[in-house]
């Protein structure tokens, strides 16, 4: 599924465009806002970061727990890979 980048890039970028919508309705409170936006910064995007990379065999199955480490940037060590 995400091998596909136009999908890929859907996932990625629909849930930043869902928060700004609920926030400009005033439907998220700032609090609220906050806490989604650092859930999908730091638990969103590295999992499906780490399924992509999966899906296009750039990086083992054996591997995946290594990078889920806050510590770990798999966006910017594989970022040719991901992005372009």
């Amino acid at each position: 599924m995400l091998k596909n980048k136009i999908v890929y890039y859907l996932l990625i970028f629909t849930p930043l465009i869902v928060l700004y919508i609920l926030s400009k309705n005033k439907n998220l409170s700032p609090a609220l806002f906050c806490i989604s936006l650092f859930a999908y910064v730091f638990v969103y995007r590295k999992f499906t970061d780490i399924l992509r990379l999966v899906q296009i065999n750039i990086l083992p199955k054996a591997q995946c727990i290594k990078y889920l480490m806050p510590w770990q940037s798999i966006s910017l060590k594989y970022f040719k890979q991901l992005y372009l």
